[in-house]
């Protein structure tokens, strides 16, 4: 799991496993996010960047309390 920052008092949780194949994703330039498998790139906000193949989801994002 990470944690990004989306606001002053907010944060966002993500699952660093890939939501299609199951395989660890690595944080690239603390900003974005890659799959090794498929190549996808995800902005730091779990959505993946329109250059990402096509058949890959967004990242899985867990709930914070």
């Amino acid at each position: 799991m990470t944690l990004v920052r989306t606001g002053a008092t907010r944060v966002a949780a993500f699952s660093m496993f890939c939501p299609h194949a199951g395989t660890r994703i690595y944080v690239v330039n603390n900003a974005s996010f890659r799959c090794p498998n498929q190549g996808a790139l995800s902005y730091s906000a779990g959505v993946n960047l329109p250059s990402s193949p096509p058949r890959t989801t967004n990242l899985l994002r867990l709930t914070v309390t």
